[in-house]
């Protein structure tokens, strides 16, 4: 997830190698998902291709950007270059907005339940001021900048863009753990066996906060990175630094996996296959 490549990891081929490794495995590991998943739509849908509304649309891309960000990852964990770099970065933007999109609109229902109207109103203009400053990165990285400067700039950008993922994922996830602590008999009591808060809203909850918490311990992992990056000035935690990037590469990849997971339980739970509420 470093955009900007510092000297100190370009100057360790072991930890290069480990690292390309491990992305492009997850490259490919997402495309099987996103044809995984696409196969199982066409499956359920009696042959036909049914990838249509925002949810939908908003989860297909974003697999095909992760994936494309891994593939990026990985060329540019061997030989770094210009392109390699504004590709990582501008997939790695692109798989943000994707996914916090996603998780909005997955998660509105919830939010409206345990939000007031201002609170929902402030938390949606912070989703499209991160949108924008997502992008600042990449944008950095097209500047003709000298290699500090840009990377200076880079880590502070980042930083921000990291913070504010971070507020909107803890916001998300608190709103599906009060769902959860909220999904005993009372709910089926109150709004029936089939409404949709006793069958959707545990599977969005409990999925949501594996996605959240994922997403919050990659970005959490990823701010030590940067910071040791801006700071390191020798090679004594040359390792250390490249360990903190697998495991945040890594941990990123289970972000589409548990999306999937979701979807997959929630076309089950609408088709009768299975009980919503009984198996979260």
């Amino acid at each position: 997830m470093a955009d900007s490549t510092p000297v100190l990891i370009l100057q360790d081929p072991l930890m290069l190698q480990f690292s390309s490794t491990v992305c492009s495995f997850l490259a490919v590991a997402i495309t099987l998902l996103t044809l995984s998943l696409v196969a199982f739509m066409v499956y359920v849908h009696d042959g036909k291709i049914l990838i249509q509304g925002p949810k939908n649309i908003r989860l297909l891309l974003f697999l095909i950007c992760v994936s494309v960000y891994f593939g990026a990852a990985s060329m540019d964990s061997q030989e770094s270059t210009f392109s390699t770099r504004i590709t990582r970065s501008t997939f790695f933007a692109l798989s943000l907005v994707l996914n916090m999109s996603y998780n909005w609109l997955r998660t509105i229902d919830i939010i409206h339940n345990y939000s007031s109207v201002t609170v929902v109103r402030g938390f949606h203009a912070l989703l499209y001021i991160t949108y924008i400053v997502c992008f600042f990165p990449p944008c950095i990285q097209a500047l003709p900048l000298k290699f500090k400067d840009a990377l200076l700039y880079h880590n502070v950008t980042t930083a921000v863009s990291a913070t504010l993922v971070l507020i909107l994922e803890s916001f998300f996830a608190f709103s599906c753990a009060k769902q959860l602590s909220e999904k005993t008999l009372q709910i089926r009591e109150l709004k029936g066996e089939d409404s949709k808060a006793a069958l959707y809203y545990p599977i969005v909850a409990k999925y949501g906060i594996w996605t959240s918490g994922a997403s919050f311990v990659a970005l959490g992992l990823y701010i030590l990175y940067v910071y040791l990056n801006a700071t390191a000035h020798h090679a004594d935690n040359l390792q250390f630094m490249g360990t903190i990037l697998i495991l945040t590469e890594l941990v990123l990849g289970v972000v589409p996996f548990s999306l999937v997971a979701m979807k997959v339980k929630l076309v089950l739970v609408s088709k009768g296959k299975i009980v919503g509420l009984s198996k979260c």
